[in-house]
């Protein structure tokens, strides 16, 4: 089983294995309206012969895409986040202010940013800009943004 590589409000992970008895063996198309982190997704995905994911956050479906179609460059992108992470104070807070514009940068900065903010959450203010701070445990140095192998 695949493990979901954001963490995200509502994800459906307390209910999964309720959910996971009352899915078919297999499914000719999967609709997933609100996909966030994609836990059932993930779950089901070896059952699945076409998926349909869908989200009001243009960021996240942007970083599912980049998963898809650019992932070396994604992972290459997160473990630049990770070395500036443990080598600059206030990366954090550089990141979380910047707003970039190439498909896997922003899959990046969004992937980065729920590793690193308190409580693994990704809150978007009135105006969309991302509000969380930093989050206490990710000061440590085995601590990692990205996991090629998992």
């Amino acid at each position: 089983m695949t493990i979901p590589f954001v963490k995200w409000p509502g994800e459906k992970c307390a209910a999964l294995s309720a959910l996971m008895r009352r899915m078919p063996d297999q499914v000719d198309t999967y609709w997933e309206p609100f996909v966030g982190g994609g836990s059932l997704f993930f779950a089901i995905a070896d059952r699945i012969r076409q998926a349909h994911l869908s989200d009001v956050n243009e960021e996240l479906i942007i970083a599912y895409q980049v998963v898809r179609d650019k992932v070396d460059a994604l992972i290459d992108a997160l473990k630049g986040h990770e070395k500036r992470h443990h080598d600059k104070i206030g990366y954090y807070l550089e990141v979380r202010e910047s707003e970039p514009e190439d498909e896997v940068q922003i899959a990046a900065r969004l992937i980065y940013l729920n590793k690193t903010s308190r409580n693994g959450i990704y809150r978007l203010d009135a105006q969309g800009k991302f509000n969380v701070p930093e989050g206490a445990s990710t000061a440590v140095n085995n601590f990692y943004i990205c996991d090629a192998e998992g």
